[in-house]
């Protein structure tokens, strides 16, 4: 399923870039999150997406950052790079993803931090420089 994921996100950025000219990434963004949504809600009884148990506020939080910075934003975000950059370059923030929640489970939560994690991140900044780097001068 991941790697089907992955393919149909690829997939999906390479036509975005070549064959929808109208409307602007804002548009385009929360069109594509309005299909996501009702597919989601369509599929969620058959996958077991649905719960009755109570939500917290920490949940409500969660849910409120995740759909504003990690949808909204970083997706119309993506889209509007996508059209301006290669796809390798638009596509090398996907790395930068966990670097960034490391960052703010450390800083918010509290959550722990080691020198794996911080080598884990150095690779990472790495390869996406790297990558930032060669896209340009290709």
């Amino acid at each position: 399923a991941l790697l089907l994921a992955s393919a149909l996100w690829a997939v999906g950025t390479l036509h975005h870039r070549r064959h929808v000219t109208g409307g602007g990434a804002l548009t385009n963004s929360g069109l594509e999150m309005l299909a996501a949504a009702v597919f989601g809600i369509l599929a969620a009884p058959l996958t077991g997406g649905f719960t009755s148990g109570p939500v917290t506020t920490k949940a409500l939080l969660a849910v409120f950052y995740l759909a504003l910075f990690g949808s909204c934003i970083a997706y119309t975000a993506h889209l509007y790079v996508s059209r301006i950059w290669s796809p390798v370059r638009a596509g090398s923030y996907a790395y930068l993803n966990p670097v960034i929640a490391v960052v703010l489970g450390t800083a918010i939560l509290g959550e722990p931090f080691d020198a794996r994690m911080a080598l884990g991140m150095a690779v990472i900044l790495a390869g996406v420089a790297l990558v930032q780097y060669r896209s340009r001068g290709a």
